[in-house]
C-alpha cells in the first residue's frame, strides 16, 4: 500500500519567511551642496559685488569710481505630496495575515515600519535624482517633472562653460575629459575657494576609477570612507571627484527610459554654487500614519518642498555626450 496524494498542492513553506527588500541606491547630494530652509514657495537671495578701480592718488581730490550692486538669485519651490491607502483587510487570507494583531478591527500591522522606512528610502533615492535630472518637461516620471533640476537649468541658461563633447565615456577618454574639466576649464576665480568639486554619476566614476587603475595612477591613497563613498580627491590636486547616484545613466523612471539629456552628464564648480531649499528639511522623513475608520484603511502621508538653483552659471562647467 502507498500514500495517495494527487489531491494535495504540494507545500511550500511561507509562514515563517522573513521580508526581502531589494536594495535601491541612496542619495548624499544635500549633505553636500548648500542647503537652505525656511523657504514656504520661494526666497531671493542677496548677492553683493563691487568693483574697485583704481586711481591716482598723486593729488588731493575725491572721485567716486567704484560700483556697488546688489542682485538676487531666485530660489523657486515645488510642493510634493507621497500618499497610499491600505485594506488590511487584504493580509487575511495569505501567509500575510501573521503580520496583523489578534482580532477582526486590525487597525495596524507589524508591517507599518518596515513600510515607512521603504518609502522613506525611495522618496530619498528619488528627490536627489529630481534635484539633479529632474525637468518639468518630463511625462514620464512622477517626481522629474516636478521641477527643473540643476541640469535643466544650467542647460536653459546657456552660459556654463563647456568640456570637449565626446561620443561617449569610456577608458579610453574618460581622464581626458574629467582632467580638461580640473586643469583647464574650471574658472580661476573659484581656484582659491577650497571646495572645487567635479559631480558624475557613480557608473562615470567607476570607470575614472578603472582607468586610473589602468594606468598605474596608485601614488595617491584614498582613505577607506572616501573610497566607500565614491569620492577621490583627483590626483595632484585640491578638486574633489565625487560620483553620485543622483546622476547615473541608468536611473530609474516611471515608464521607459530616462531622458538622454541628463545621461552621462558632469558638472563641476564650487560647492557653495549648488543651492537647495526647503521649508524644512526633515519633512522629507516626515510621515503621518494613521487608521482611518471611516475608510477602514491604514493611511500614510508625506509631504514636503523643494527646489535648487546655482547662482553663478557661468562659474560651472558642464559636460555631455555629442
Amino acid at each position: 500500500m502507498a500514500f495517495s496524494l494527487s489531491a494535495l498542492t504540494a507545500y511550500v513553506e511561507e509562514n515563517k519567511a522573513d521580508l526581502i527588500m531589494k536594495p535601491i541606491t541612496g542619495s548624499k547630494i544635500f549633505d553636500l551642496i548648500d542647503v537652505r530652509q525656511g523657504i514656504k514657495s520661494g526666497m531671493k537671495i542677496p548677492i553683493l559685488e563691487s568693483t574697485a578701480p583704481a586711481q591716482s592718488g598723486a593729488a588731493c581730490g575725491f572721485t567716486s569710481s567704484g560700483t556697488t550692486t546688489v542682485s538676487q538669485t531666485t530660489l523657486n519651490t515645488s510642493y510634493i505630496k507621497v500618499q497610499e491607502a491600505l485594506c488590511l483587510q487584504d493580509l487575511e487570507a495569505y501567509f500575510t495575515q501573521k503580520y496583523l494583531p489578534s482580532g477582526s478591527k486590525e487597525e495596524t500591522t507589524f508591517l507599518e515600519a518596515d513600510i515607512i522606512n521603504r518609502k522613506l528610502a525611495n522618496i530619498a533615492q528619488k528627490v536627489g535624482q529630481m534635484i539633479v535630472q529632474g525637468a518639468t518637461t518630463f511625462t514620464n516620471d512622477s517626481y522629474l517633472k516636478q521641477l527643473n533640476g540643476f541640469i535643466s537649468q544650467i542647460d536653459t541658461a546657456g552660459t556654463a562653460v563647456a568640456a570637449t563633447q565626446t561620443a561617449g565615456l569610456t577608458t579610453a577618454n574618460i581622464r581626458t575629459v574629467v582632467e580638461e574639466i580640473i586643469f583647464q576649464k574650471l574658472p580661476l576665480a573659484i581656484s582659491e575657494t577650497g571646495d572645487e568639486v567635479v559631480f558624475l554619476g557613480v557608473d562615470n566614476y567607476r570607470i575614472l576609477l578603472q582607468k586610473l587603475m589602468q594606468d598605474g595612477a596608485f601614488f595617491y591613497q584614498p582613505s577607506a570612507t572616501n573610497f566607500t563613498s565614491n569620492e577621490i580627491t583627483y590626483p595632484g590636486t585640491n578638486v574633489r571627484v565625487i560620483g553620485l547616484n543622483e546622476m547615473n545613466s541608468g536611473n530609474p523612471v516611471d515608464t521607459g527610459s530616462l531622458p538622454t539629456q541628463v545621461k552621462n552628464r558632469i558638472l563641476a564648480g564650487s560647492l557653495k554654487n549648488f543651492v537647495a531649499g526647503f521649508d524644512v528639511r526633515a519633512d522629507l522623513s516626515d510621515f503621518d500614519v494613521w487608521y482611518s475608520k471611516d475608510n477602514q484603511q491604514l493611511r500614510f502621508n508625506c509631504r514636503f518642498n523643494i527646489g535648487c538653483v546655482n547662482h553663478f552659471v557661468d562659474q560651472l562647467v558642464q559636460y555631455k555626450n555629442l
